[in-house]
């Protein structure tokens, strides 16, 4: 229902009815996850998921000789016999249900193909070795498109056990637990119109099932939005899991930011606690954090009250986590509001007058909307981020061709990791090893006009950057300026916002009445970072650990 504010108030409904659906949604997911388990033991290229307009979904396969008709229908017989070769080790693999004794050799095969296509002395990308790069490269990943947008895929995906890519990072540490960093950029075959897609989340198929699947959204920032609303409705329909690092994220902003804040400024009393959600998502963090501050900051007479404002484009039903018994006499007011936080901070004033202590959330959803681009490194540029006093190019070692080749078998001198480079326009992880893939995606989305890029002693690596308009609204007004507008306290959390972004958005848009901390050294933080904004006269503000940023 709505109030006269145009907030969207999420009533539950009967235990019944609520029940009933939660049995379709079940049968409707574990019919979704049997077709993708199903396809993972096969010996056929699963290439497309279509999501209906009703939300089922449908797999399309082809046959090996299908799916690489393009590359022997160029009649070349050193490559002919490659794909060959990886045909036989593939079978094998595949037969011999994964084993890793034959993850090494599988690799090799398919790394050897792209060295072969990355030797052609070519000054651009015309469409027919478009074609050939994106078959090749596109090699056991596939696209997931929705009714909306059937044509190209906005949504990739690929099942950890049967990509040689991500088989060769772990092939030195096999036993490492999954992660869909370790292959942090792929394409679907798509020959028509080539995207990229990066990182996002992993999902188990089953419980007993080997590996996982791995999904991945485009770079491509005019389809981000419609790719972010594709994998929504794929993962609804066959997973209920939530995100897992959701509990430690709680955590860490009530625990360590929000109490420590309370402590100064004294208790709340009867006064609520209101928390605003920019980008809320399914709402659960929102619900974690306040349940672990009613934990405690209720005294045995009466419960915290807490007022809660989830802003989000397209949120789920987040309401939902407010009505468990846990927080069901602690919600004064749960509201969603369907629009995004950029246009919503526009409105003046976006709420009600403030009650109480007022809390601004931003918590992972910059980093969706962050740039990803693939860059030429200088190889003596590489070494020094990584700490290396050498300046001797050893990238040649790092090959999968030279470390796997059968007279060697070292997988010892693989160079791919997950140690975070910072470079001047962003961070990169350390996967030297998986230049040679990373070079072949640069040149598939390179037009013939771009020409070829630079490769002597260079590595290739996709670079993860911020992207400034995330904290700008639509008429042009900052958004940490205007979160402070409302709220008395701001705490972003983000994977891609770096202290000197940050500050140069503050210096850009002349917010000398705010003081931003970073605060996530002191809270041990790895792979993201943590800031507390406030205004400078604030008289809490020199209380408070962090570093200043502002």
């Amino acid at each position: 229902m709505s109030d006269k504010s145009g907030f969207l108030v999420w009533i539950a409904g009967k235990g019944d009815a609520l029940r009933a659906v939660s049995c379709i949604e079940n049968v409707t997911q574990a019919h979704g996850r049997g077709l993708l388990v199903q396809h993972s033991y096969q010996q056929r290229l699963l290439t497309r998921v279509v999501i209906s307009h009703t939300g089922q979904i449908a797999t399309e396969s082809q046959t090996w000789d299908e799916y690489w008709a393009p590359v022997y229908g160029l009649a070349l017989p050193e490559l002919a016999r490659a794909v060959d070769d990886l045909y036989a080790i593939w079978k094998r693999y595949i037969a011999s249900s994964f084993s890793p004794a034959l993850q090494a050799k599988y690799c090799y095969h398919y790394f050897y193909i792209i060295d072969l296509l990355l030797r052609a002395d070519t000054h651009g990308v015309d469409a027919a070795e478009q074609h050939i790069l994106s078959t090749v490269l596109g090699f056991e990943c596939f696209g997931i498109t929705s009714a909306e947008m059937p044509e190209s895929p906005v949504v990739g995906g690929t099942i950890t056990v049967r990509n040689p890519c991500y088989l060769l990072s772990k092939l030195q540490n096999p036993d490492t637990v999954d992660d869909c960093r370790f292959l942090p950029l792929i394409t679907a075959a798509d020959p028509s119109k080539p995207q990229l897609f990066y990182h996002y989340r992993q999902h188990k198929l089953s419980v007993d099932a080997k590996g996982a699947i791995l999904l991945y959204v485009c770079i491509d920032q005019q389809l981000r939005h419609a790719s972010f609303q594709t994998l929504n409705t794929f993962e609804r329909q066959l997973w209920r899991s939530a995100d897992p690092r959701v509990e430690s994220r709680a955590r860490t902003i009530a625990r360590g930011m929000l109490l420590p804040y309370f402590a100064l400024v004294g208790p709340t009393g009867e006064q609520p606690i209101e928390v605003v959600d920019l980008g809320a998502g399914s709402g659960l963090l929102t619900a974690r954090v306040c349940q672990l501050l009613k934990d405690t900051l209720s005294s045995n007479k009466s419960d915290v009250p807490f007022r809660v404002w989830l802003i989000d484009l397209n949120p789920g039903m987040p309401g939902r986590f407010f009505t468990r018994n846990c927080l069901r006499h602690s919600a004064d007011w749960v509201a969603t509001i369907r629009m995004d936080y950029q246009q919503w901070l526009d409105a003046h004033p976006c709420l009600p007058t403030r009650i109480g202590r007022r809390i601004g959330l931003i918590v992972r959803s910059l980093d969706s909307m962050s740039n990803i681009a693939i860059h030429s490194v200088p190889v003596d540029v590489f070494l020094d981020r990584l700490g290396h006093t050498s300046r001797v190019d050893h990238s040649a070692l790092w090959k999968p061709t030279q470390c796997l080749s059968p007279a060697r078998e070292r997988s010892q001198g693989l160079q791919v990791s997950l140690a975070r480079i910072e470079f001047d326009m962003g961070y990169g992880f350390a996967q030297c090893s998986l230049s040679p893939y990373f070079q072949g995606l640069s040149r598939l989305t390179r037009s013939a006009e771009t020409g070829r890029e630079d490769v002597e002693g260079s590595i290739f690596l996709p670079i993860r950057s911020f992207n400034q308009q995330c904290l700008v609204t639509v008429k042009g007004q900052s958004v940490i300026a205007r979160m402070l507008d409302e709220c008395s306290l701001g705490i972003i959390q983000d994977p891609d916002l770096r202290p000197c972004d940050l500050s140069r958005h503050c210096d850009y848009h002349q917010l000398n009445h705010l003081a931003v901390l970073d605060v996530g050294k002191g809270l041990r933080l790895q792979n993201y970072y943590s800031y507390l904004i406030l205004r400078r006269d604030d008289a809490v503000l020199p209380s408070l650990t962090g570093e200043r940023v502002w």
